[in-house]
């Protein structure tokens, strides 16, 4: 059963609400096409950028879950669609992780990686510099 859930498509649902509604409308229109909850984000109050529906503020959520029927999604949608208290929503398809590993640096067998050099000179009191001296402790470093 488990080689069946790593083939099934996690989708994420994020929706913006009224302020002051619950998110147990979302959860009905989940349970209504059995669908099963992989993580859920809590539902906060945030302002929007620009006033949607005649709302300057909303409640936003997300929830991210698996379903076995083809036809879910748009089941979901038409629920919610017709629903007063959500504002907004939104489908995507979370996209699989893929096992990563930190990139290392090759090195030939047999040689040392490249190893950078650093001269420094001490020019003395620092009172006493003018530009000539300084001109001539340049061309010194750069020679």
């Amino acid at each position: 059963m488990e080689a069946s859930n790593e083939k099934q498509i996690i989708y994420e649902l994020g929706f913006l609400l009224r302020v002051g509604e619950s998110e147990s409308i979302i959860d009905s229109a989940l349970a209504a096409v059995s669908a099963t909850v992989v993580n859920k984000g809590a539902v906060t109050q945030v302002q929007l950028a620009y006033p949607i529906a005649k709302q300057g503020n909303a409640m936003f959520g997300f929830v991210q879950f698996t379903v076995s029927a083809s036809d879910a999604i748009k089941t979901i949608s038409e629920s919610l669609r017709h629903k007063e208290q959500v504002i907004r929503f939104l489908f995507t398809k979370v996209p699989k992780k893929k096992p990563t590993s930190a990139p290392k640096a090759k090195i030939a067998e047999g040689t040392e990686p490249e190893k950078k050099t650093v001269v420094m000179t001490t020019v003395g009191n620092i009172d006493s510099l003018s530009n000539e001296k300084l001109e001539e402790t340049l061309e010194e470093i750069l020679k």
